[in-house]
């Protein structure tokens, strides 16, 4: 800082001199009101040269800051308590449009917190896509839907990606050029070949580039905001505790006995086809069995007692 007031002190004396020189000599009746004195010009020099010396570096780290800020991908979540998610969800839809955004996502319920039928009146969540410049703005207005119970948001750089893929896009742009003009003064057919294999090789690796970039550019655009809508306190998130279990052990036996029910609503049909098969073919083997006639019964045989021992007389009186 003295070595600055220095030169500045010399360099307004210079001008001093040479302004005195060009004028001619000095009168002393001349008038001198209006003249600035010595300390004046060696004070605006110094704050010259100070201002001077500070404004690159002031511009500088802004220009910086901008620079960065262009390379920013940005995310929010929001969480709203509601009295009723359907007509939070249409106010939700209705300021994503509002920023010229959209809709991503809609989710309402989970079995994670009972039945669709149920929890779908009480739980939801919604994903949107809005400018990136608008982001502040739409989670202002999100925040009027509800009470809010939970708010973040993040910010990340994706410049060195950015800076990388634009690199290796320009450099695969000029091969490529340069491929297509040895291609155009060339006549071996082998080396045409080749050129074609390399061009086609290095014209996939352009076309992926260049789609990585583009998602990059959406990314930096658009910014993804999470909703999420509850009527209770909680936002979803089940309970803990006794209670809790006993609530989580009669959804799981709900769910159990519903499945149970279409399993039996599945399979009855097919249960009441079967047995009427089974009856009719059980049925129709009875007729069958019915018609058929029996044989008639012949005479009875007579018994020959020759050959079972010989024959005895009556026994004799004692």
């Amino acid at each position: 800082m003295h070595l600055r007031r220095v030169l500045a002190v010399a360099a307004a004396s210079a001008v001093l001199l040479t302004g005195c020189s060009s004028s001619g000599v000095f009168s002393p009746g001349s008038d001198s009101a209006g003249a600035p004195s010595f300390e004046e010009h060696s004070a605006g020099a110094a704050d010259r040269a100070e201002s001077a010396e500070g404004s690159p570096a002031e511009g500088s780290g802004s220009e910086n800051l901008a620079a960065a800020e262009q390379y920013l991908v940005r995310e929010a979540t929001i969480g709203l308590k509601v009295d009723a998610i359907g007509e939070a969800a249409g106010k939700v839809r209705a300021i994503a449009a509002g920023a010229g955004g959209t809709v991503t996502e809609e989710r309402f319920g989970d079995e994670v917190y009972g039945p669709a039928r149920e929890s779908i009146e009480r739980y939801g969540t919604m994903t949107i896509s809005v400018p990136s410049d608008k982001l502040d703005a739409t989670i202002e207005e999100l925040t009027k839907v509800g009470e809010v119970r939970t708010r973040s948001s993040s910010a990340y750089s994706v410049q060195d990606e950015y800076v990388d893929v634009e690199a290796r896009i320009a450099t695969l742009t000029a091969s490529i050029d340069r491929m297509r003009a040895l291609m155009s003064r060339t006549e071996d057919i082998k080396q045409i070949v080749e050129l074609e294999t390399a061009l086609s090789a290095r014209q996939a690796d352009l076309d992926s580039l260049q789609a990585r970039l583009n998602s990059l550019k959406a990314s930096i655009s658009m910014s993804p905001i999470t909703v999420i809508l509850t009527t209770t306190s909680d936002l979803g998130q089940p309970d803990d505790g006794f209670l809790a279990a006993l609530k989580n052990a009669w959804n799981g036996f709900t769910r159990s006995a519903a499945v149970l029910v279409t399993t039996l609503g599945v399979l009855l049909p097919w249960v009441l086809v079967g047995g009427l098969g089974v009856a009719l073919l059980i049925w129709a083997l009875q007729r069958v069995r019915r018609r058929r006639p029996t044989p008639a019964a012949g005479p009875a045989a007579p018994t020959d007692t020759s050959h079972h021992g010989p024959k005895q007389g009556p026994t004799p009186a004692d």
